[in-house]
């Protein structure tokens, strides 16, 4: 139940096993900041949203491929300068929102996946899409640069 709470971050919890775990994570401007703990990988099967957007969060744990409920994490607006190749174990992710932070490139996991639904990249500064796999939901004209897809890895 410590995990549980409401307020500006907000933890939507359900029983899992007979314990309160987090399901969905909410936070739109609560002055995170820095890189995310280790530590959010131990929120594992039971995680299905995290939400952290317009924050300062610079860095996302490797430990996020420990995530394998997770089909929606939506981190706009914050600091982050690069991805763990960890990433690409969410095979259930439907829908990654990294727009407007400072990406400048993706782990090479990303020419060969991509969440299912919904992918965007826009607004990262100096980002190239070479990573990015064609025919991938990240692969589209407004994350590459100069509105090309040609830029996309084709293998």
């Amino acid at each position: 139940a410590a995990y549980c709470q409401s307020g500006s971050l907000r933890a939507d919890c359900a029983t899992v096993d007979g314990v309160q775990l987090p399901t969905e994570v909410f936070g739109l401007q609560t002055g995170l900041a820095g890189a995310l703990p280790p530590s959010l990988g131990d929120l594992g099967p039971s995680l299905t949203q995290l939400d952290l957007n317009f924050n300062a969060i610079t860095s996302l744990p490797t430990e996020i491929g420990a995530l394998t409920s997770l089909t929606l994490l939506n981190l706009p607006s914050n600091a982050i300068t690069s991805l763990p190749a960890e990433l690409a174990a969410l095979r259930g992710l439907a829908y990654l929102d990294l727009d407007s932070n400072q990406l400048t490139g993706l782990p090479t996991e990303f020419r060969t996946w991509g969440p299912s639904s919904y992918c965007d990249l826009f607004g990262n500064p100096g980002f190239s899409c070479a990573n990015v796999g064609a025919g991938t939901t990240c692969c589209t004209a407004d994350n590459c640069e100069s509105g090309s897809t040609s830029t996309c890895y084709s293998g």
